[in-house]
């Protein structure tokens, strides 16, 4: 469920996207999301999982998910799997 943007209105942020799709487009509406994400922590990119032996569990196969350098996930263990660029 979206919420609401006003308590005295019915219209929904949801709606509010939807106004901002139709008036700016697409490609600003998806650029606005990410920033917003980014703002708020939230993953801006496609990550890999990555299945290999790591340096602080030698005994084991592990997976662990890698995130681009300039998603707000990234970590920097993980410019060894991923290189930064």
């Amino acid at each position: 469920m979206t919420r609401k943007l006003a308590a005295t209105t019915p219209h929904t942020t949801a709606d509010a996207e939807r106004w901002y799709g139709e008036q700016m487009g697409a490609k600003k509406l998806e650029h606005q999301k990410r920033l917003a994400d980014a703002e708020q922590g939230r993953c801006t990119c496609e990550p890999v999982k990555v299945r290999r032996r790591w340096s602080d569990e030698p005994d084991s196969l592990k997976v662990r998910t890698v995130h681009d350098a300039d998603c707000a996930k990234w970590k920097p263990w993980m410019e060894e799997v991923r290189p930064r660029g």
